[in-house]
């Protein structure tokens, strides 16, 4: 049953994407929901309940990356660039489609146009995405493109979604680490392969190490994955991300008992901890342990970042026990929509 949770169908990009959701890397949330969506379309997999909730959550991963994006051009417009702080407020209106966040980076836009041409701009037209018929599709669509973004812009939003310990520590690596990550990210994973182990070389790294454990993930490679996984943890015992993979990875291949000792650890040292329950409870709702699961789900519960993918996990679980009215007392409080 639980290779079948793990295996690489919608299910797997699903799963992904929640976790994603759970640790706020939303730009990695999104890409995971895409890949779902995609893998759903070409297995012919029609179920329009499951569509509309990954859409669901793939508004919420562009509204928080938005949300973000508005913050920095704010700063932008504060320090006096005009010029990235409207590169910004676009990717606020490719990303976002929260209302509020929309209307704060048109306001922020008038101003800037007021700034620049002594003259008060348009104003801001209301609703959002949903509820004014432009369809989401439309909304990404809006803004720039990252090929219209230089590469260091590129560079500096993709490691805003990790932790802001580790965004730090990759902002400080250098311009041949920065390019290598982008080559990585984008389609040449073989180049960005050569490129890490030459920075390697020069000085090992834990986060040069993570980099290359993932690129053997996605090669299928999953030996020279986990030995790079665990010489990451050797360097540097503190680096979540490189828990939370060896983790999944131990989950991924039927180990699930070393993945819940890593994932211990995790919570016990506060390395990611939200997303370190979360998926200790989907390890243990895989393998049966149902009250184990449900109990993770609800510590979850208490963390406003995980409330919600908690929620949709307890949901049904609770319904199978029979627990109908605890089931749509968290279905009100935390699932039910606005529009």
């Amino acid at each position: 049953m639980f290779g079948k949770f793990f295996s690489r169908d919608y299910r797997y990009y699903v799963s992904q994407g929640d976790k994603f959701l759970a640790a706020e890397r939303f730009a990695d949330a999104r890409t995971a929901f895409d890949d779902a969506l995609e893998k759903m379309n070409s297995d012919k997999i029609d179920d329009a309940a499951l569509v509309a909730d990954i859409k669901g959550k793939m508004v919420l991963a562009g509204d928080r990356l938005g949300l973000t994006n508005l913050e920095e051009a704010e700063h932008a417009f504060q320090s006096g660039i005009a010029s990235k702080a409207r590169e910004h407020i676009h990717l606020v209106m490719q990303l976002a489609e929260d209302v509020t966040t929309r209307e704060k980076a048109e306001i922020l836009l008038r101003r800037i146009a007021e700034e620049e041409a002594g003259e008060p701009a348009a104003p801001p037209v209301h609703g959002c995405a949903t509820c004014n018929g432009a369809s989401p599709e439309s909304v990404e669509n809006s803004g720039i493109s990252d090929e219209q973004l230089s590469s260091d812009d590129r560079f500096y939003l993709a490691i805003q979604t990790l932790p802001q310990e580790l965004s730090l520590r990759y902002a400080g690596l250098g311009e041949e680490f920065a390019y290598a990550y982008l080559t990585a990210h984008g389609v040449d994973g073989e180049g960005a392969l050569t490129l890490f182990h030459a920075l390697n070389k020069t000085g090992e790294s834990d986060i040069y190490h993570y980099e290359i454990s993932l690129i053997y993930f996605r090669k299928g490679d999953l030996a020279h994955c986990e030995h790079h996984l665990q010489r990451a943890i050797e360097l540097n015992g503190a680096n979540p991300l490189c828990w939370l993979a060896l983790a999944q990875l131990h989950a991924d291949t039927g180990r699930f008992q070393e993945a819940l000792k890593s994932l211990d650890h995790m919570v016990a040292n506060r390395f990611l901890p939200d997303q370190a329950k979360s998926l200790q409870g989907d390890i243990y709702q895989s393998i049966g342990a149902v009250d184990k699961a449900i109990d993770c789900y609800t510590e979850l519960l208490a963390s406003p970042g995980a409330a919600r993918i908690a929620a949709e996990r307890l949901v049904p679980l609770l319904e199978s026990q029979g627990r109908s009215d605890e089931a749509e007392f968290l279905f009100k409080k935390y699932l039910k929509g606005c529009c």
